[in-house]
This record gives structure tokens, C-alpha cells and sequence, in this order.
């Protein structure tokens, strides 16, 4: 082997990966696998023995604001790690595959479990233990256990694999219209203004996004960045008419009583829940208080 050799990289920005097809193997199988700003949906791949991931990497995989909806994976995972007896240590001591500010949303498989990532353990050598790491940031997930009680949280899932989460979200993306692969976030969306601007990792930056690269206070998840913000002009504005008063009350208490957590606007202590204490706080601003 060479010393200038490098494995090689697949890299994709700005496309839809759609329509495809692949039976008893992955869509992309490789080392070095990176996409940015990449809509996968509506494809099919592979097995029923659980052992095919969509994707699947070597070595490392960057996966920056993509959204992966819609896709028929028969028993398989989204993403499996695996190193074969053909590459060895020439690939290094650990697989790394980094999920950053991206949607999974509405992926079929007959995968008993979190179907997101897994190791394909009938393919690693026995001989060779790597490490295999799977660190998520900031993405809106319906595949994956989150943490219980604690942000960020460590996870063993498997021998010599383990989850890291950082952000994560589980909530419904709020597509336009995702029968017909309008993958495009709604206003209100909880994937908006939801993303990184950057994100390091052990010293390596593998985010790392100007402002001219999304609209609004943050990036937004997934692939599709929209014109709208989550952000909030003025506290207690419920229903953004650019005034406070009984009016945004009212808004607030059906919020409460919905059990709805998604206005940042009527969040006025800033602890994720809208409740009684937002409803006080409400009054107090309209008393001039």
C-alpha cells in the first residue's frame, strides 16, 4: 500500500437522492461518505436479515442537514458501520458517523429496535475491534431512543458501539406536503431555527456554517431551509399582531390547555413548558409590571 493512499470519499451537496432501488445491498456503501443539503426519500433498499444499512460506512460519514423521509427499508437500518476483513486497519481504530441538523421522519422497516443506526455485526471481523461511534446533534428523530432525562447523554448500545446525543428532537417535521415529496417545512415547523451553526467534535470541526447559510436566529433541520423563523420579535405576542394584551391571554390559556409547548413567543421563563407560570407572567407584562 502506498503512503499517499487515502480511502475514498463520496461527496454530495445540494440534491435529491430519489427512486432508487437496491436489493440485498445499501444505496451508497463506502469509507468516506458526506452530504450537505440533500433530500433522500422514496427509495427501497435492503434485506430481510437484518444485516443492510441504507447506508453504509467504513470509516466516516458527515450527514449535514438532510432530510431522509419516506424510504421503504425492508428489515434493515438507515445507517449500519461495518469493517470487512479487505480493509482492515487500513481504515483506522474507529468508525465515526456524525448526524447533524437533519430530519428522519416516516421510514418503514420490520427492524426490531432503533432502526436508525446499527453495526452489521455478521460482517465485522472478530479479529479486527474498532470502535464504532454515532454522534448526533440538533436533528429531529423518530428512529432513535432519546435521552431519558439528561441533554446530552452517552449511550452503550452495542459492544464497542456507543450513541452520543446532543439536541435532538422528536417531534412531527411539519412537511408541506410529503405524499407528494414537498419535503419543504411548514411555518411553525419545530425543525425551524432548530439546527447548529457549528458543531467540533474531539478538535475536529465538522460544522461549521456562515450566515448567509440560513435565514432566521439558527440553521433549520433537514435539507429544505425555509424563509420563516421561529424566533420572536416581542415576548407575549401570542398571536403576532405587534401588540400584548387579552387577546395573546386567551391565545396563551388554549395553548396550555392544548398541551401544546411549541410558541417561543408566549415561553416567557424560557423552560420549554407553557403553563400557569407563562399565563402570570403574560398578565404582568400587560400591568406594566
Amino acid at each position: 500500500t502506498s503512503d499517499n493512499w487515502a480511502p475514498p470519499e463520496i461527496i454530495i451537496k445540494n440534491s435529491s437522492i430519489t427512486n432508487n432501488h437496491a436489493s440485498w445491498i445499501s444505496i451508497f456503501n463506502g469509507p468516506s461518505i458526506e452530504m450537505h443539503n440533500v433530500n433522500i426519500f422514496s427509495n427501497s433498499s435492503g434485506s430481510n436479515d437484518n444485516m443492510i444499512g441504507a447506508i453504509q460506512i467504513h470509516k466516516k460519514g458527515i450527514f449535514n442537514n438532510v432530510t431522509f423521509a419516506n424510504n421503504e427499508l425492508y428489515a434493515g437500518t438507515i445507517f449500519a458501520t461495518l469493517r470487512d476483513e479487505y480493509t482492515g486497519s487500513q481504515f483506522g481504530e474507529e468508525i465515526d458517523l456524525y448526524l447533524i441538523n437533519s430530519i428522519f421522519y416516516n421510514n418503514i422497516t420490520s427492524f426490531e429496535g432503533d432502526y436508525l443506526v446499527k453495526k452489521t455485526s455478521p460482517w465485522n471481523m472478530n479479529s479486527y475491534i474498532v470502535q464504532h461511534n454515532y454522534i448526533l446533534s440538533n436533528n429531529d428523530l423518530d428512529c432513535q431512543q432519546l435521552c431519558d432525562d439528561i441533554d446530552p447523554c452517552t449511550i452503550e448500545i452495542d459492544d464497542n458501539a456507543t450513541l452520543y446525543l446532543f439536541d435532538n428532537i422528536m417531534h412531527d417535521p411539519l412537511f408541506v406536503d410529503s405524499d407528494n415529496s414537498d419535503f419543504n417545512l411548514q411555518n411553525g415547523s419545530p425543525c425551524i431555527d432548530a439546527g447548529t451553526t457549528s458543531f467540533a467534535w474531539e478538535g475536529e470541526t465538522i460544522v461549521d456554517l456562515s450566515s448567509s447559510e440560513y435565514n432566521g436566529s439558527d440553521p433549520d433541520m433537514g435539507a429544505n431551509e425555509s424563509d420563516f423563523s421561529n424566533g420572536c420579535s416581542l415576548p407575549g405576542d401570542a398571536n403576532d399582531d405587534g401588540i400584548i394584551n387579552v387577546l395573546d391571554v386567551v391565545t396563551l390559556v388554549n395553548l396550555v390547555l392544548s398541551s401544546q409547548n411549541n410558541n417561543p413567543c408566549v415561553d416567557l421563563n424560557a423552560d420549554g413548558i407553557l403553563n400557569v407560570l407563562d399565563v402570570v407572567l403574560m398578565v404582568n407584562i400587560i400591568l406594566g409590571n
